[in-house]
């Protein structure tokens, strides 16, 4: 467990890094202000998941265990906002984005209330659990799974459209973005969303880790395809 937990906190220093190197340019758009929530919410999911196996008071790792899920609800809130402005912005109205809005503070609502999401937290030598009121929970995974949903489509639907506009570069760095989100999305949405709902929560602590490929694809359209210009306060930054 304490590889594990030496891992998570690595990755969770990564996500930051790159957080603050996305915000390293002087012109920062919208996109680059999503990408850094994105990357600081991710490295900040992996901390609170450690600090949750880790807690031996009841009491502690019940404020722990209400953050986590409410940390992992602004994960697919960020995809979205990043999916309306990358690679340009969309006019989309206020109606879109007040729903979006009071989508994530129900979401919000639920992980924080006491018997929302968590019914109860047992702590054991074996591994802390959390006892799930599954109909919140039920909400909470539809709330996670449709906002990933509409990302999706919205990152998908741009990448395409470049694709069709032989804007080869920014396709390219769509390419790189999209899988590195996709694969860490399946994974942590399997072990810290799936697993739990059929009443398994042992293998939470392996969702965070998978955020390392979102970060890698990232820093690699940064580097080799010239993401956003952020070449040169990468640079700059070493």
């Amino acid at each position: 467990h304490l590889l594990v937990q030496a891992i998570s906190v690595c990755i969770a220093f990564a996500n930051f890094c790159l957080a603050g190197i996305v915000l390293t340019a002087r012109r920062k758009r919208p996109a680059q202000w999503w990408m850094a929530i994105i990357a600081t919410v991710a490295g900040l999911w992996g901390v609170v998941v450690n600090l949750f196996m880790l807690s031996s008071d009841a009491f502690v790792a019940s404020v722990i265990v209400h953050l986590y899920y409410l940390v992992a609800a602004v994960i697919p809130l960020g995809l979205v906002g990043l999916g309306l402005c990358f690679p340009k912005e969309r006019q989309w109205g206020m109606l879109t984005y007040a729903c979006l809005g009071v989508g994530f503070l129900v979401a919000a609502v639920i992980s924080l209330v006491p018997s929302g999401v968590v019914r109860d937290v047992i702590i054991s030598d074996t591994g802390n659990t959390v006892e799930l009121n599954f109909q919140y929970y039920g909400v909470y995974v539809l709330y996670f799974l449709s906002y990933v949903g509409v990302a999706g489509y919205l990152l998908m639907t741009s990448y395409f459209d470049v694709k069709r506009q032989h804007q080869l570069q920014l396709a390219s760095q769509m390419r790189s973005m999209i899988a590195g989100m996709v694969i860490a999305l399946v994974f942590g949405m399997y072990f810290n969303l799936i697993l739990p709902l059929i009443g398994d929560y042992s293998y939470v602590w392996a969702g965070p880790p998978f955020t390392i490929l979102f970060v890698i694809a990232l820093f690699y359209a940064i580097i080799k395809q010239r993401l956003f210009d952020l070449r040169a306060a990468l640079a700059r930054s070493t």
